[in-house]
């Protein structure tokens, strides 16, 4: 355990400047810094900064050159009361509303990184707008003074989230807590055989597991979940970042999760062993040799997963070489 830790600090140190470069993004934004410098006379600042510039844009009515000027003084004003409104309507919050719009600022960050097709810069943002809401969580509980304990969880952990089980009005269903280890496994069993007509592939149907579809019962796992094992992307802390992530890493039509075997490792572990093949979702496509792993779901005094630990059959390094360099891995580890 303390290596997971100290691989968990590693990653996290390493982007420790992307994070606050996100932070200082969202201040920008915000017109954090044009209000601490700006001028409180907003007719003075456009005056000022328009006759600076000594032209007119291209495109401008360009008959008078006062009547083109005036114009670009009042654009000007207008431009500096939207900044310093929006700069106005941030100061005027309480300190616990400015760190609410700055965590939501995150998550909507957060949001939109999912839009990115390549999955290993999605992953990359994923991170670097987490890390960002852990170095904000961090500072504020080191200063006690402020007053702010209720901080809402990492973008990665949060359960409102298409990936995580809802409600019909919408809001994240119950954890489903003090189940039995036999119903945990049925539950963990049904979430790697569910098959569909589409999961057609050489004539045969194959499994569809979550490390396909990106799709199980979130209700047995902890939000604040963490999935380890030798990818080099992991540990990743958080049901949602985790799933985000299965979903678009491989081409689904083309990729199998095979569940070969399930069993009682003791009364809080489920050990589950698989075979697991397919295409990435890279660019260049490339096709992964079908390889076996253990899964380990490791359960606390609630009943839910909150360890989810996966060992494989092959080295990561050959994992690493048949994903970037195919024809190479074919000549050394065989055809896929």
């Amino acid at each position: 355990m303390n290596t997971l830790h100290d691989r968990r600090r590693r990653s996290t140190m390493r982007l420790f400047p992307i994070a606050l470069a996100v932070c200082a993004l969202l201040f920008l934004r915000d017109g954090g810094v044009v209000l601490a410098f700006a001028p409180r006379n907003a007719d003075n600042f456009a005056v000022r900064s328009r006759v600076t510039q000594g032209r007119c844009k291209e495109g401008f009515d360009m008959r008078p050159r006062v009547d083109c000027h005036n114009n670009m003084v009042n654009n000007m004003k207008q431009d500096a009361n939207q900044v310093i409104t929006v700069g106005e309507k941030v100061r005027r919050m309480t300190s616990s509303q400015r760190v609410q719009h700055f965590f939501g600022q995150l998550e909507d960050l957060y949001s939109q990184s999912g839009s990115i097709k390549c999955p290993f810069f999605r992953r990359r943002a994923a991170d670097a707008i987490d890390s960002a809401s852990e170095v904000l969580r961090f500072l504020l509980i080191r200063h006690k003074s402020l007053g702010i304990f209720d901080l809402p969880p990492p973008p990665g952990c949060n359960p409102n989230s298409r990936f995580i089980a809802k409600n019909p009005d919408g809001t994240p269903a119950l954890k489903a807590k003090h189940l039995s280890i036999q119903e945990i496994a049925t539950i963990i069993e049904r979430d790697w055989v569910t098959l569909s007509s589409s999961n057609i592939m050489d004539g045969r149907k194959l499994h569809k597991g979550y490390y396909i579809t990106g799709r199980l019962n979130s209700t047995i796992y902890r939000n604040d979940c963490l999935f380890d094992g030798p990818d080099p992307d992991m540990p990743v802390r958080g049901l949602r970042k985790y799933l985000s992530a299965a979903a678009h890493l491989f081409d689904s039509s083309k990729s199998f999760a095979e569940l070969k075997s399930l069993e009682y490792e003791d009364d809080k572990t489920i050990v589950v062993r698989w075979k697991l093949g397919g295409v990435l979702m890279l660019p260049w496509r490339p096709i992964v040799k079908p390889w076996t792993g253990t899964t380990r779901y490791h359960l606390d005094e609630e009943g839910l997963i909150y360890l989810h630990d996966e060992e494989w059959d092959i080295s990561a390094i050959q994992a690493f070489v048949y994903t970037l360099f195919p024809k190479i891995g074919e000549r050394i580890y065989g055809a896929a």
